[in-house]
């Protein structure tokens, strides 16, 4: 039987060393296994991984909306 090579790269949060499983992509989302960050490979050789991105939608939440309609109130 065959055994499995896990990969492993370093956590860009806490450096301890994260599985990123048999055959890496970049792209795929690995969580540091130490401090449970969400993690991105962003390249294969060697392997580096990043912060997940994740975009912040809150911008134009209603409390967003009720600051503009405050500001545009007090526009001469």
């Amino acid at each position: 039987m065959k055994s499995k090579k896990n990969t492993v790269a370093a956590c860009p949060s806490c450096g301890g060393r994260t599985l990123v499983g048999d055959h890496p992509q970049i792209g795929q989302f690995v969580n540091c296994r130490f401090c449970g960050e969400e993690l991105e490979i962003i390249k294969l050789n060697p392997i580096i991984l990043d912060w997940l991105y994740v975009p912040n939608d809150d911008i134009y939440s209603k409390e967003y909306e009720d600051e503009l309609s405050l500001a545009n109130k007090w526009e001469y």
